[in-house]
C-alpha cells in the first residue's frame, strides 16, 4: 500500500528545469520587446511633439443597435512630454522586469523565499520606475484640469483610505464595496469621458503593483505574503 508521501510525490510532480527556463525566457523577450517599442514611442513623440490618439467605446450591442462614440485627443507641449516620459519610464521599468526575469534563473536568485540586500535593492529601483511612470502618465499638477488624473487619484484616494482598515474582514467587506463602485462610475462617467474610465482602470491596475512592491519591501508584511501553505 503506499504511505502519504508516495501519495504526495505523485501528486505533486518534480517541475521540470528546462521547461521553467523556457517560460522565463520567453516572458523576458515579451518584457524586454514591449518595454523598448514603448520607450520608441516616447522617443517619437519627444521627436515630432506631438501626441495623437483616438479612443473608441461602444454601448456592446450589434447590428444596428450599436453605437460607437470616438474621442481624438491631439497633445502638443508640456502635456506631449509628459506622456512621451510616461511611455519611455514604462518602457525602461518594463524591460527592467525582463532582465529581472532572466535574473531569477541564475543563481543567487532562483530561491523566491532568500531575500538579499542585492534583491530589495532591484526591488527598489523597480517602484522607483513604476513611481515614474505612474506620475508622468497623471501628473499630480493637472488634477482639476486632467479627468484621467482627476480619475486616477481618487483611486489612489481609496487605495490609501483601505489601507488604514487593520482588521481583515472589515478590509475584504470594504473592498467588495469600493472596487466595484470604482468600476461602476468608470462604466457610467466613461459615457461622457473616456479619460476618466481609463485613469479608473489604470489606477486599480497601477494600485495593485505599487501595493505589492511597498508590501514587499516591508519585512513583516514579505514574510507573511512569502510564508508557505501549510
Amino acid at each position: 500500500m503506499p504511505s502519504v508521501g508516495d501519495a504526495n510525490a505523485t501528486a505533486t510532480p518534480p517541475r521540470s528545469f528546462f521547461k521553467e527556463l523556457l517560460q522565463r525566457l520567453l516572458i523576458a523577450v515579451f518584457c524586454i520587446g514591449v518595454g523598448y517599442a514603448l520607450w520608441a514611442m516616447g522617443r517619437h513623440i519627444l521627436r515630432t511633439g506631438e501626441y495623437n490618439y483616438t479612443l473608441e467605446t461602444s454601448n456592446g450591442e450589434q447590428g444596428a443597435h450599436r453605437r460607437v462614440s470616438r474621442e481624438t485627443v491631439h497633445a502638443t507641449g508640456s502635456w506631449a512630454r509628459e506622456q512621451a516620459a510616461g511611455f519611455q519610464a514604462a518602457g525602461v521599468t518594463l524591460a527592467y522586469w525582463g532582465v529581472l526575469m532572466l535574473l531569477s534563473s541564475a543563481g543567487p536568485f532562483t530561491n523566491p523565499l532568500v531575500w538579499t540586500p542585492p534583491r530589495l535593492a532591484m526591488l527598489a529601483v523597480s517602484l522607483a520606475g513604476c513611481l515614474a511612470t505612474v506620475i508622468a502618465f497623471f501628473p499630480p499638477w493637472r488634477i482639476g484640469r486632467s479627468m484621467s488624473s482627476n480619475a486616477f487619484y481618487i483611486v489612489v484616494a481609496c487605495c490609501l483610505y483601505l489601507g488604514t482598515i487593520r482588521d481583515r474582514s472589515r478590509l475584504k467587506a470594504h473592498s467588495l464595496k469600493v472596487f466595484p463602485a470604482l468600476i461602476f462610475s468608470a462604466v457610467v462617467v466613461g459615457e461622457f469621458s473616456s479619460g476618466y474610465a481609463v485613469g479608473i482602470i489604470l489606477g486599480i491596475f497601477a494600485a495593485l503593483v505599487l501595493a505589492f512592491h511597498i508590501l514587499m519591501l516591508i519585512p513583516a508584511a514579505r514574510a507573511e505574503l512569502m510564508k508557505p501553505e501549510s
